[in-house]
């Protein structure tokens, strides 16, 4: 059944599950993956293993949907750009060029 038909509790419920969920992967991954470079993890389990590989899909997801620079979010900081739910702000008129100073002689 797909997410957005459970009622608003229930989703709330499970994105905080699933997220603490990928914190603890991530963490434990991350730690995992920095034993196993300095030799102090000589033979990842399985469960090590799949932590670590884990990770570049993990960050993955934090990029996309939760960093400030993914989903539409931070590429363009120009009023002119297309924002997700603001209306297109309207172009700036061209600015005029300056008059040259006269100068005394």
């Amino acid at each position: 059944m797909p997410l957005h038909r459970y009622p608003m509790p229930y989703r709330l419920i499970l994105a905080f599950v699933l997220a603490f969920a990928g914190m603890v992967v991530g963490i434990e991954g991350l730690r995992n993956a920095v034993a196993w470079w300095r030799g102090v993890l000589p033979a990842p389990s399985l469960l090590e293993w799949a932590s670590m590989v884990a990770l570049p899909l993990l960050g993955w997801l934090w990029w996309r949907y939760l960093s400030p620079f993914g989903n539409g979010r931070g590429q363009c900081l120009a009023a002119s750009c297309q924002r997700d739910d603001a209306p297109a702000a309207p172009a700036s008129p061209a600015i005029a060029p300056r008059p040259p100073r006269r100068t005394r002689l």
